[in-house]
Formats: C-alpha cells, structure tokens, sequence
C-alpha cells in the first residue's frame, strides 16, 4: 500500500512535536533574550548564545513549516484521491 506508515514518518512525527514544543518554550522567552540583547551591560558570549538559540530556532521554525506543508500536501492528495 503506498499510504502506509514507516518509522520514518514515526521519526518525523516525534521531531515535529519536539519542533513545536521548542518553539512554543523559546517564543515564551522572546522578551527576556531581547532585553539581554539590547542591554548594554550583558558580556558578549551571553549575547553570542542568545543569538545562537534564536538561530537555531530558526531552523527549527523552518523544518516544523516544511513537515507541515508536507502533512497538509498528503492530506490534499489524498482528499483528491478519494473524488
């Protein structure tokens, strides 16, 4: 069957929930890190890792929006398939 589940859709389900679940912590954390940014008196490596994890998060963001995009595609297709 071409619809079957793999453990690599296993894999990527479990790495989606870990997606959002950084993301809902780190944008739970956005006011803190920019006033530690922007304050003056923070020592540069602490800023280094503030941006580092905002980085990150990026990344994080953007592989969360393709898996998305890519559950919602085989949703369609197969909504397609159906009619």
């Amino acid at each position: 069957m071409p619809g079957m589940p793999t453990f690599g859709m296993l894999f990527d389900g479990i790495l989606f929930i870990l997606a959002l679940w950084w993301l809902k912590e780190m944008f739970g954390r956005i006011r803190e890190d920019w006033s530690e940014v922007r304050n003056p008196e923070t020592e540069l490596i602490p800023r280094l890792v503030v941006i580092g994890l905002w980085l990150l998060t990026a990344l994080v963001a953007m592989f969360a929006l393709s898996v998305l995009i890519m559950i919602v595609t085989g949703i369609a297709t197969g909504l397609r398939s159906m009619f």
